[in-house]
């Protein structure tokens, strides 16, 4: 229930989940978990720990499979960070444009805890020719008439791998 510590989060969309931070309420500079904003583009999977893996390949030197575990047990880095959905605004684009319409809470800045990227890559052999890491999902789904699609997004070398 919301109260004036705790603002209500507005429902973009129920399914699949898309709910955006309200951002009049912003007081501090980092967004709770809870009140994180939530984009989905498909309806999330059902995954068993277990059996999960993530797979390192293409152009690297030694392809690699994790499970959750061995991720788990890795180094961890916290650091902060701003993460925005790249539809943030839409509702004030001129022309209108499709999309869900977001005002401005579909952004939001937290203490983010993981392994890093750069030292998942490093175990793999990154090759100097590779030039993008291209995630890819779990979650899948139809985006167009008849074309199942699952999720990806590319994200360009920008820096050198350096310790």
């Amino acid at each position: 229930m919301p109260t004036p510590e705790r603002p209500s989060l507005i429902v973009r969309q129920k399914s699949p989940q898309n709910i955006e931070f309200p951002f009049a309420s912003l007081s501090d500079w980092l967004i709770p978990t809870e009140l994180f904003f939530v984009r989905n583009h498909f309806a999330s999977p059902d995954l068993d720990a277990r059996d999960w893996r993530l797979r390192v390949g293409g152009a690297v030197e030694r392809p690699i499979e994790l499970d959750l575990d061995s991720i788990k047990a890795m180094r961890s880095t916290t650091f902060t960070a701003v993460v925005e959905c790249a539809g943030n605004g839409r509702v004030y684009y001129e022309p209108p444009k499709e999309g869900l319409q977001w005002q401005n809470g579909a952004v939001g800045n937290a203490a983010w805890t993981g392994v890093l990227l750069r030292e998942i890559l490093e175990m793999a052999g990154v090759k100097r020719t590779a030039r993008e890491v291209l995630l890819i999902g779990a979650d899948s789904g139809v985006v167009d008439t008849n074309k199942k699609n699952g999720f990806s997004r590319p994200h360009r070398f920008c820096a050198q791998f350096t310790a």
